[in-house]
């Protein structure tokens, strides 16, 4: 029973007047046929129409050349060939042979078998490809679901810490794309939207530095504003293909968002793949779903970094609190420590606070609390580490300070001293209300490991100096080793 999809073209080469009742039988079998004088004529037609199912020929319309069936059939494989003829010699490119006596029913009968019998095969043939190609797919699925699986547990041991977790989510990239250079760039919120470059692979130090990108220029920017992917190749810079002054060696990119639902948190950049080709669809597709798992963890990394940030920090100053205070002097002291060198704690506080706030009130008297904080921060060296200790005092952490044996923590004393005379300067409204007319601080400072073995003991000796200092007239800055009371 003839099934929807068949395909009831033929084409027959007249035959002989034996057989000229062929072409009626095999119309009313449900054939559409149409004639042509020779195979030359047959050959053509073929070749310019793939709609034929079979081609039917007698023995004594057969080609010169053997062979010319056998190349016809090689270009049209689905071509169903039967010739009639009186002998079994089989033909290069020929299905079947319907060995005479003729007999157009039977004929038509036999042509049938063949047909159905080759087009078997063919649905056999393309099942198996199809096979193959749906078990090619679920194996890319199952590196895929590996992939993204070793992924997230990778990305899950860094998202505490955000640096660690870009440098994590570039190596992945770079493992899965093949590429050699790689940037993650994320939204930065100072003012205005810009794309910053969070880590990279094979950019160099000053590229990472300086670049930034307005959301909707460039490349990254227009990815990070549409939140849609871009790839493709770039044009060479010289017509053979010199790359010399390009900052890159491969013609190919890849440009995905970094998309936490409906949060665009950045880009990443993928270029110079080994080998030089373009990406396909498949691998825009896992890569993109690796971008958004990244992402995830990224937004993570961001909020638990917040949240440290608050628990770590004063709320009214904005310097690292007392907490902070602790965790970081234990670690400098144990760095100071393995490299043999000292580390040292410096205690201040505003000389007659109580008598400013009673005078101007607490609101007053928090905005004398930040001015002094942000004089601090300013003035400070970069690694040193300032802190609100509590109410109006605050610490100084100064790694490493003291280079003379004779003289511990000389150095740390003078630094502070600095800072108290700038303090000094520092305007102040209705600074009439602190009884020498003036804002000053008074401070204690303590050197590791010459006046305490750890942070506990560290702390209580530069705070005992600063109550010294406090008995001693205020404005100075006292140490076990400096009897220094300079006085403005």
């Amino acid at each position: 029973m003839q099934t929807p999809d068949q395909n009831r073209s033929l084409l027959l080469v007249q035959p002989p007047d034996s057989l000229a009742g062929l072409a009626p039988a095999l119309v009313e079998a449900g054939w559409e046929v149409e004639t042509c004088p020779d195979v030359a004529d047959a050959c053509k037609r073929v070749a310019g129409s793939s709609s034929y199912a079979v081609l039917l020929l007698h023995e004594d319309a057969l080609p010169d050349d053997p062979g010319e069936l056998g190349h016809l059939k090689e270009d049209h494989p689905d071509l169903t060939v039967v010739v009639a003829t009186s002998t079994s010699t089989r033909l290069a490119g020929v299905e079947d042979l319907a060995v005479v006596p003729y007999d157009p029913e039977r004929t038509v009968r036999f042509i049938e078998k063949t047909y159905e019998r080759q087009r078997s095969t063919h649905l056999v043939e393309g099942l198996k490809e199809e096979n193959l190609h749906l078990r090619h797919e679920a194996e890319q699925e199952r590196r895929q679901i590996v992939t993204l699986e070793q992924a997230w547990l990778r990305l899950s041991r860094t998202v505490s810490n955000l640096e660690g977790l870009c440098k994590a989510v570039l190596d992945l990239f770079a493992e899965v794309a093949g590429a050699r250079r790689l940037s993650l760039m994320l939204i930065e919120h100072d003012g205005h939207e810009e794309l910053r470059i969070a880590n990279a692979q094979g950019l160099p130090d000053d590229v990472i530095a300086q670049t930034r990108v307005e959301l909707g220029q460039a490349i990254a920017g227009w990815v990070a504003q549409h939140s849609l992917p871009m790839h493709g190749g770039r044009e060479k810079t010289e017509a053979n293909g010199d790359r010399t002054e390009r900052t890159y060696t491969g013609d190919f990119f890849l440009s995905a968002p970094l998309n936490a639902g409906d949060k665009v948190l950045g880009v990443v950049n993928l270029t110079d793949r080994v080998p030089d080709e373009p990406f396909n669809e498949a691998e825009i597709q896992r890569l993109g779903f690796l971008a958004e798992q990244a992402a995830v963890w990224i937004d993570c990394a961001r909020q638990f970094e917040q949240a440290r940030k608050l628990s770590l920090t004063d709320e009214l100053t904005s310097l690292y609190n007392r907490r902070y205070l602790a965790d970081s002097l234990a670690r400098e002291l144990a760095r100071a420590r393995r490299s043999g060198q000292r580390c040292s704690l410096a205690m201040l506080d505003i000389d007659h606070f109580k008598a400013y706030n009673d005078a101007h009130g607490h609101q007053a008297g928090d905005e004398v609390l930040k001015d002094v904080a942000l004089l601090l921060q300013t003035y400070v060296r970069s690694t040193d580490v300032v802190c609100r200790y509590g109410g109006e005092e605050f610490a100084i952490i100064l790694p490493p300070t003291s280079k003379f044996d004779d003289d511990p923590g000389a150095d740390a004393v003078q630094l502070v001293e600095r800072l108290r005379v700038i303090v000094a300067k520092l305007p102040v409204e209705g600074v009439e209300a602190f009884p020498s007319g003036q804002l000053t601080i008074s401070a204690g400072v303590a050197t590791f490991p010459d006046d305490a073995d750890n942070w506990t003991e560290l702390i209580a000796v530069a705070d005992k100096m600063l109550y010294e200092a406090k008995g001693s007239g205020r404005n100075c800055v006292r140490s076990p080793h400096s009897s220094a009371e300079t006085k403005g």
